[in-house]
């Protein structure tokens, strides 16, 4: 199955069959990224709509000092919580009260806030999947390591894009 190529394409396909009317096939190819290979699921459309936000949030991996916030997710990131060391240690804090799984995202209002289901959500500027699939192959139980990594993968111009 495929729909799309290259540039990060995420297609909304009604889903037929067993799928039902409540759910969403979703595929996604970043051909970019490298470790992010075509990806077709059925989900419910609830979490359909996160992973298109997720998963076009990244590029290539960068060193850590190439990797900053630019432009007006700088501002918002500076005006809510001083700076973006200060970010990302009350984004990671946030994360970590997560029992179980869920997401933990940056709205469009600075606040860092949590979705410990499969809420929509329409305040979404930047997005972490904390649910364990995202994590637990690579980095076991260091859910913490996960997330330092994230920042590597970050396209601020993407994410500057949902402000």
């Amino acid at each position: 199955m495929e729909h799309g190529r290259g540039g990060g394409e995420a297609t909304d396909w009604p889903a037929r069959g067993d799928a039902g009317a409540d759910a969403t096939v979703l595929c996604l190819v970043r051909e970019d990224i490298f470790f992010l290979p075509q990806e077709c699921h059925i989900l419910p459309k609830n979490t359909a709509f996160a992973k298109e936000i997720f998963f076009l949030q990244f590029k290539g991996p960068v060193s850590n000092s190439a990797v900053r916030p630019h432009g007006r997710i700088l501002d918002l990131i500076n005006r809510c919580s001083g700076s973006f060391v200060d970010f990302k240690r009350d984004f990671k804090e946030a994360a970590m009260k997560i029992q179980g799984s869920g997401w933990v995202y940056l709205s469009r209002n600075g606040s860092i806030r949590t979705i410990t289901n499969h809420q929509k959500r329409t305040d979404i500027a930047l997005l972490v999947d904390w649910w364990e699939h995202a994590w637990v192959n690579d980095y076991q139980s260091n859910k913490e390591k996960y997330l330092d990594n994230i920042w590597r993968i970050m396209d601020w111009d993407a994410i500057n894009r949902r402000l």
